[in-house]
């Protein structure tokens, strides 16, 4: 099974795919949760290859699809496992069996029992508005780049709103500071005599990570990112990005200590370059904002490495 890194596993269950790839990302179920607008506990119970508590085979392929593109995971093949392998019985095999000496001419136990099937779907959209409607972010793209992936609903296909600007209307709030920022903080961070390049707002002029043998950092770390210190507790409505070419997966983090494991996951974008813009629905109050990359875009030297040209940040003073 292609579980999204070009690598073909058999043995791979959807669920391990599934889980696979949000421990390779470093995010809890609760992070890929507030994202994705599926429950905890449906997002366990997948990992599990559980999907009774999705309600109808419709809403596990949709679960499923929302999970994996938040992840960077292609959901295709996902999806075609689940159909092969756990979707349910046609329709009409669910009719039960006439007890003997009844008579069934008007479908009443066969219709008993559809409407009894169809009422799960409805019930599994109760739960979820109950649990939760607000969108809190999403991703969009300028014209002419490649888009962010964002699965901020469950109907969402994994592709970006267009916009006619990323052109903030909130006050820009400059950072004090940017520093390369590794797994163990500022100590390990990729080429931090670089850092600065990406906010002085010249387009010529960018941060670069360092060079790994893979997409996923050779597998020798988790990621690697720019730390924003903004000077004090802010309120953060949106942000820009600008990206070199090639597709990378990141993460925007905020918090009020600079501390990966600290701060949490406010927006993610799969597959993205170029000038992108991160507006939330409602501001955050944090000192930090980390860009955190999980996936690298391949470059010109058959390596792997990623480029900002520009980070902003717009809101307003608490």
């Amino acid at each position: 099974m292609d579980i999204g890194d070009g690598r073909q596993n058999q043995a791979v269950s959807i669920g391990e795919a599934l889980a696979e790839a949000r421990h390779r990302r470093g995010l809890t179920v609760a992070e890929v949760s507030h994202y994705t607008r599926v429950r905890e506990s449906i997002i366990r119970a997948i990992e599990r290859d559980d999907y009774l508590l999705s309600g109808s085979d419709t809403h596990a392929r949709g679960d499923i699809r929302a999970i994996a593109v938040a992840l960077g995971v292609n959901p295709d093949p996902l999806v075609a496992e689940f159909d092969e392998t756990y979707a349910s019985a046609p329709e009409d095999e669910l009719k039960p069996t006439i007890p003997f000496g009844r008579s069934d001419r008007d479908g009443v136990f066969g219709r008993a029992e559809r409407q009894r099937v169809r009422w799960l779907p409805v019930l599994a959209v109760l739960i979820l508005a109950a649990a939760g409607f607000a969108v809190y972010h999403f991703i969009i793209a300028a014209p002419g780049h490649s888009p962010a992936a964002a699965a901020s609903g469950r109907a969402s296909t994994g592709t970006s709103r267009p916009a006619p600007s990323v052109s903030p209307a909130a006050p820009a709030l400059p950072p004090v500071s940017v520093t390369a920022f590794g797994p163990d903080g500022s100590a390990d961070g990729d080429n931090p005599q670089l850092a600065r390049l990406a906010i002085d707002r010249n387009p010529a002029t960018g941060w670069v990570t360092d060079r790994y043998g893979t997409a996923l950092f050779g597998a020798t770390q988790p990621g690697t990112g720019l730390l924003l210190d903004l000077g004090k507790i802010v309120k953060i409505s949106t942000a820009e990005v600008t990206l070199g070419p090639g597709g990378a997966d990141f993460q925007m983090r905020v918090g009020n200590t600079p501390s990966r494991s600290a701060m949490r996951v406010v927006a993610i974008a799969t597959d993205a370059s170029g000038a992108l813009g991160v507006r939330l629905t409602a501001p955050v109050d944090a000192r930090y904002v980390l860009i955190w990359f999980t996936k690298l875009p391949p470059d010109s030297s058959g390596t792997f490495q990623a480029r900002v040209d520009n980070i902003s940040v717009q809101g307003s003073s608490s």
